[in-house]
């Protein structure tokens, strides 16, 4: 029911810029794009930028590149990386297979045992995890019979039991794995705590599954590809390497100093920043795609949302996405339609930049301020940009 009109702005508004960037480890695009705006001219500032995302999964891969870089930021709408209890438990994971958490302070101690305990809970009651946690604190080489012996009360139901009794031969089996890397712990953690099914259970809206689930993929990466592979990180450089960033996030929660915003689209709404920077762009994140193929995505709404995303940028927008060789092919042919192969993969492109005819488009000024377009490019328009070119022509006289 949309009308087909044409969006033109005041002859007021700021020239906006528009960037597309292909996401790299060795690249970091953020954080390269926050720098070179802030450097660009002294009245730019860090509070200027805003990082908007579909789903707050995404954030992962931004805060640990922003932590590394010690840029700081502050999350509106979602938690910030330290503060979920998925990434808590993976990193409680890899303590215990150190060393069963004995060189951790008892302070320490108490947070890793309880986020071990704690996701997933699996029925287990939040007075019984503290009781336990306490006991773990004080004497961590007994850790698994403490939850062992505990999962033996005759007042617990059996689901507590049977749970209380499944930590503490994870305990246990994780304190074998101190020769193992850190994303061979993880695997090894996510599968036999039964994180997966845990999620597809709890979690209600398949959405929020998703989004829980991106969460664990995107730490798993980082640790796997630019700690191990590309740094040769062992279990106790990933672990001291993830001390320094949660130091880095607390020092970042400061709200007396300027920082970079991180939100959501949809709290982006009637909002606008001088530079913002839309990060994964790939199929299946934005658009968002259910996992299930029963459920069908919306393509219009996310189309919608993406526009409201694009809009929020007042100078400066930075579009992110995969290498996807296929992208620059199409944009190259001038072409503004969606292949009919394309599909949900992190390393395909979101059709939305296969629709944008964005290498047209950032000629698009020149050619309306000569009034003309060469021959081979305006046989490849898209009707719409047709339209405007037209259009704009003539609003020059």
């Amino acid at each position: 029911n949309r009308v087909d009109i044409l969006s033109t702005s005041s002859p007021a508004a700021p020239d906006t810029q528009v960037s597309f960037e292909v996401k790299s480890f060795e690249k970091p695009n953020t954080s390269e794009n926050i720098k070179r705006w802030c450097e660009a001219d002294p009245s730019h500032s860090i509070n200027d930028i805003a990082i908007l995302l579909r789903t707050f999964s995404s954030s992962v891969a931004i805060e640990l590149e922003l932590l590394q870089k010690k840029i700081p930021y502050r999350m509106s709408g979602g938690r910030t990386l330290f503060n979920h209890p998925e990434i808590g438990s993976l990193i409680a994971a890899m303590r215990i297979a150190k060393d069963s958490l004995e060189s951790q302070s008892e302070k320490d101690r108490y947070k890793h045992a309880s986020a071990f305990l704690r996701y997933p809970a699996k029925g287990l009651d939040s007075g019984e995890i503290s009781e336990i946690v306490k006991l773990i604190a004080r004497n961590p080489r007994g850790a698994s019979n403490v939850i062992r012996v505990r999962s033996t009360g005759d007042q617990l139901k059996s689901y507590v039991r049977r749970a209380l009794s499944d930590k503490a031969d994870l305990w246990e089996w994780l304190t074998l794995l101190s020769d193992q890397s850190a994303s061979e712990i993880i695997n090894i953690f996510m599968d036999k705590s039964g994180i997966q099914q845990h999620i597809l259970t709890t979690e209600m809206k398949a959405e929020k599954q998703q989004e829980v689930s991106e969460l664990f993929e995107s730490f798993k990466q980082y640790i796997e590809i630019a700690l191990e592979e590309r740094q040769n990180m062992d279990l106790n450089q990933v672990l001291g390497h993830l001390d320094d960033l949660e130091s880095a996030s607390m020092d970042s929660s400061t709200n007396d100093i300027e920082s970079v915003l991180i939100t959501s689209t949809h709290r982006s709404k009637g909002l606008e920043w001088p530079l913002v920077i839309i990060p994964e762009l790939w199929q299946g994140s934005f658009p968002f795609i259910p996992r299930e193929k029963a459920k069908a995505p919306n393509f219009e709404d996310e189309r919608r949302l993406f526009y409201v995303a694009m809009t929020r940028a007042q100078r400066h927008l930075v579009l992110i996405s995969p290498a996807d060789k296929n992208l620059n092919v199409h944009l190259s042919q001038g072409r503004g339609d969606t292949p009919e192969w394309i599909g949900k993969s992190r390393t395909t492109a979101s059709q939305f930049l296969y629709e944008s005819s964005l290498y047209l488009g950032q000629q698009m000024p020149s050619y309306i301020s000569d009034k003309k377009v060469p021959e081979d490019h305006y046989a490849i328009m898209p009707p719409t940009m047709k339209r405007y070119f037209k259009k704009a022509s003539e609003n020059l006289g």
